[in-house]
Order: structure tokens, then sequence, then C-alpha cells
């Protein structure tokens, strides 16, 4: 889809075109060009929202509605109830979903078209009619363009989602410019492994709310998260009536611990809790350890097959009909490369849990320590050394957003004791984000990543990409 549309696209002139093409551009270039534009922006993207995010949702209705298929149960124990409050896809009807379907639907490619209408009109009059510099127009053309995010519904989730994507790589490429003229400090561009830092800090942070402060995180992160992790609901729930110094429950630790065979427990107010309630199944951690790698093993690769045929069919169908055997070993090594490095996150964050359980014991420190849970994931994180050097840095952008609301929030909490919410926060985040890439794509294009080139040679158009790097 990102490759096959740069033909459909509007041209815009090049660096060396002259002031006087400028004007016959902005001549003929008229506002019908540019509606054709933002209808192929607004059609691709609602097909895009269809294949991955409605279509989804619509078939588990339809299974449940007219197969009747229970709904699949919550990782964290109870379908109807989760930390972060009532689960939405406990009791799915058919009618609410198709409603909300249809105006999702209205609403995303509306928005599309109006973000692609009022950049390539905002771009194309500064350029032509005022005569400003490349990286003028898209900084300002950007900003204009940012006013579209209101008409996305505000409790849309994509409307903070991608805002916060597009500030991530906004800034990727921001910090790429300043490193490219050498003038960012402290050394950065000099160190080798600055993804890995970046990894480090955002897992430690990503990790540490997802066991003692969920709602911190998005619903459906904390999920993802509770479904390749060990640790049942029921466990975690009792270990944050700990950490906020309440009794635990132990009726329902000790129903837990009698069904996998484990001995009961008989104090509610433990100094913390050991391995042999963490892991009932398994009293040795070493045993539990292998089993945890085995299991997230299993679930990972069922989840990066579909992610990397599904890649390999959009942006390689040609390479796949030519060499299918080639292409099939490198979709296997991909899949399973990213699996491993998946279940050694899984596997590293409970050993590092039950080392300290064991140190702690051993040397007679009882009291429950929350900064256990951000080194944890802090040294899960060095199984990324597993992954391509060039997926490392995804991977990190894309937790990096989940991982900065958790710390905003845990910072707002301890200063103002509340969460202290910014009006429009996430056109704010938008606009800033589309004023630096704008001025990014219009003047030093090979700062982004490939993909939001490729992203915004549709929606905006591939002639105005330039580099005077």
């Amino acid at each position: 889809l990102l490759h096959h549309h740069h033909h459909h696209l509007l041209l815009l002139p090049s660096m060396s075109t002259s002031s006087r093409e400028l004007r016959k551009w902005g001549a003929h270039g008229s506002v019908s060009e540019d509606l054709r534009v933002a209808m192929r922006c607004a059609r691709a993207s609602l097909l895009l929202r269809t294949v991955l995010f409605v279509a989804p949702r619509l078939l588990r209705v339809v299974r449940a509605r007219f197969f009747h298929a229970p709904p699949s149960a919550d990782p964290a124990g109870a379908s109807k109830e989760t930390p972060l409050g009532p689960n939405k896809e406990a009791s799915p009807t058919f009618q609410p979903v198709l409603r909300d379907y249809l105006i999702a639907m209205l609403r995303a490619g509306t928005s599309i078209f109006a973000l692609s209408f009022l950049f390539n009109s905002t771009y194309r009059l500064l350029l032509t009619r005022v005569q400003t510099s490349r990286s003028t127009a898209g900084l300002l053309a950007g900003l204009v363009s940012s006013a579209a995010l209101f008409i996305e519904h505000p409790r849309d989730p994509l409307r903070t989602t991608v805002p916060q994507m597009f500030l991530v790589r906004a800034l990727q490429a921001y910090f790429n410019r300043r490193v490219a003229k050498s003038q960012f400090v402290f050394g950065m561009q000099k160190f080798a492994h600055a993804d890995m830092l970046l990894m480090m800090l955002t897992c430690g942070q990503v990790m540490f709310s997802y066991v003692l402060h969920p709602k911190r995180l998005p619903y459906s992160y904390y999920t993802f998260i509770q479904k390749t992790g060990p640790i049942p609901e029921v466990v975690l729930r009792n270990m944050r009536r700990l950490h906020e110094k309440v009794d635990v429950d132990v009726e329902e630790l000790n129903q837990h611990l009698e069904a996998h065979g484990a001995p009961p427990i008989s104090d509610p107010c433990p100094e913390t809790l050991e391995c042999h309630i963490l892991h009932p199944e398994h009293p040795s951690c070493l045993r539990n350890q292998v089993r945890i790698f085995s299991d997230a093993l299993q679930s990972s690769l069922k989840f990066y097959l579909g992610i990397f045929v599904v890649s390999t069919l959009v942006r390689q169908r040609q390479r796949i009909f030519t060499s299918l055997v080639p292409s099939l070993i490198h979709i296997g090594k991909q899949t399973m490369q990213s699996s491993v490095t998946l279940a050694l996150f899984v596997a590293l964050y409970q050993a590092t849990v039950c080392v300290h359980r064991n140190v702690t014991r051993y040397m007679n420190w009882k009291r429950e320590r929350s900064g256990t849970y951000w080194a944890a994931g802090a040294v899960a994180a060095l199984s990324f050394f597993a992954e391509v050097k060039s997926r490392r840095l995804d991977v990190a952008l894309y937790a990096l957003p989940k991982a900065g609301e958790s710390f905003y929030v845990s910072l707002s909490q301890a200063l103002f004791r509340r969460h202290v919410q910014v009006p429009h926060a996430d056109w704010i985040m938008f606009a800033l984000a589309l004023t630096l890439l704008g001025q990014a794509y219009g003047s030093h294009s090979s700062t982004m990543s490939p993909l939001l080139r490729s992203l915004f040679a549709i929606m905006i158009g591939k002639q105005c990409q330039t580099d005077d790097a």
C-alpha cells in the first residue's frame, strides 16, 4: 500500500525550481488536485483502518453472536472486571459495534482528508504565493493541518496514540538532524548503544507501572503484557495491596495456591510475597524459568508470524512470487529471532524478581521494595541484544509514549496528589509533531524513518521530499 501509490500523488516542484516555474506550478496546481489527493488518502486510510482495527472486532462479535462462542476470558483472571475498569469486550452486541464502525470510518476518512488537503493547500500557497522556504512552508503547513485531529472523537484511543507516535518520530528526526550536523550534546552521537539505553529506561517504567500501577497504562497495552506475562492477576492484585500497606486477601490467595497444590498461607500482612506464591505450580525457580521461556516462546511465535507474513505480503509480495523458498526462510528467521527475544524478556523479568526474593531472604531483608520491579524491567530489556539492531529502536520508540505517559502521571501525582490533565494535550502533541515532521520532510527528509517518509509521500506528495543535508 505504501509502495504502489506514489504515482498517484501530487507532484510538487523540486528544489531547483525557479520562481517562474513555482508560480506556474501554483497556477496549475489547483484546489481540485489537492482534493483528489486528499480523497485517495482518505480511501487508503479507510482500508487500512478496516483491516487493522475494525475487521478483528467485527469477526469476534459475529463469532460470539451467531456461533455462540463465548468471548475470550480476560488474562487478568475475570472477563468482566480488570484493574483498569470494566472489560468492554465481555458482552459484545452486533448493532453498537456496527454503529461505532460506521461512525469511526466517517471520522477517520474525514480527518485524513482534511489533514492531506490542508497540508497540500497551505504548502502550495506558501511556496508559490508567499515564496517562503521549503522548511518554513512545511512547518506552517504542519501546524495548520494539525487541526484535522479535532474531527476524531475525543474518547477515541487513536486520538492520543497517533499524536504520541508522531511526536516520538518527530523527535527522532530532530535527533538525527542534530547528529548529522554534530550539534548534539553529551556525546550521544558516539554512543553505539543509545537504543538499548532508551529500551532499558522505557521497559523499567512500563513494567513498574504494570505491576504496581496498572491504571497508568492503556487498557490494551496492559492486557497484552498480561497475556505474555507469567504471573496471574490474583497475585498481582495482592502484591499491589501489599505495596499500599493493606492486608492481602488470604482467602483469595489460598484458593489460588490450593488450585496448584501449594501450601496455604495464614499471615494477612506478610512482608513480601515469596517465590512459592509467585509460581506455585513450580516451586523451583530454575524450573519455572524454563517453563516461562517455553510458554512465552509459543505465544510469541504465533504473534510474530502473523506480523512478518503480513509485512512481507504488503512490502515485498513480488519477491515472494519470484523466490518463494528464500522468502519463507527469511520470514521464519525473523519470526524466530523476535520470538526468542520476547521470550527472553519475560524469563529475565521473572528471574530478576526471583533473584531479589532469594537474596533478600538470605540477607534477612523482608520489606517489599517497589524499585525491584523497575530494575527487573531494565534488566529484562537486555534481552533485546538478541534482536536485530534496526528493530531495537522501533520497539523502544513504540513503548516510549506508554512509558512517558506513565511517568507523567506518576510525577503529577507525586507533586500535586492528582493527575493533572493538560487541556488539548493531544492536539498540542500533534501540532508539534507535524510542524517538526513537515519541516523535516520539506528540507531534510533523510532524517525521517523510511516508513514515515512513505506515509508522508502518500498523504502529502513525494516530490516535496527534499534533503539539503
